[in-house]
């Protein structure tokens, strides 16, 4: 009778152990497939939003829409290194972007209006964005280096290199709202 016991409870305790084996091998394995990433925010671009420090949980299972938070590798031609940013995608593929000296509008709808967060009025425009491109915002603005302050730094220069580009992006869509 108590050898039957033990030996229950050794069953018991192995299909534990395997359940718990199993649990780390799935996070392992989904991690690796980069399915799911957590991210660290550094900085403050996203204040109020999201506050240096905070851990995100991010997934490349979807199609980013308006407004989600997504995580892209910097462009190199941004000079940045190999940073990723975490901005708000407020242009989608094919959207007609509008920048006046003061507002900014996507598919004719304000966005954001800015005087007072950028130093200088940049050069209105008007342009779509290509198939596979992106208009990222930070929430902090003015303290956020995205598309609009790149599309200011390099407006003279006849740039047009100020969009994130599809391939750019690497994870997208979290949980959180924008305030």
């Amino acid at each position: 009778m108590i050898t039957s016991k033990i030996n229950e409870q050794n069953k018991h305790n192995k299909g534990g152990w395997l359940l718990a084996l199993g649990a780390v091998l799935l996070i392992f394995t989904i991690s690796q497939a980069n399915i799911v990433k957590l991210v660290r925010v550094s900085g403050h671009s996203m204040d109020p939003t999201l506050q240096d420090g905070q851990i995100m949980v991010f997934t490349s299972l979807h199609t980013i829409q308006r407004n989600d938070i997504v995580v892209a590798k910097a462009p190199e031609s941004w000079g940045m290194g190999e940073k990723n940013l975490i901005k708000r995608a407020v242009g989608l593929p094919g959207d007609r972007i509008k920048i006046t000296d003061k507002e900014l509008y996507v598919n004719d709808k304000l966005v954001l209006k800015f005087e007072g967060f950028i130093g200088e009025n940049p050069v209105p425009t008007e342009f779509s964005l290509t198939k596979k491109s992106y208009f990222l915002l930070g929430d902090n603005h003015g303290n956020s280096y995205d598309s609009l302050m790149r599309y200011i730094q390099t407006v003279d220069s006849g740039s047009t290199d100020f969009t994130i580009s599809e391939k750019d992006i690497i994870f997208g869509k979290t949980k959180v709202k924008r305030n």
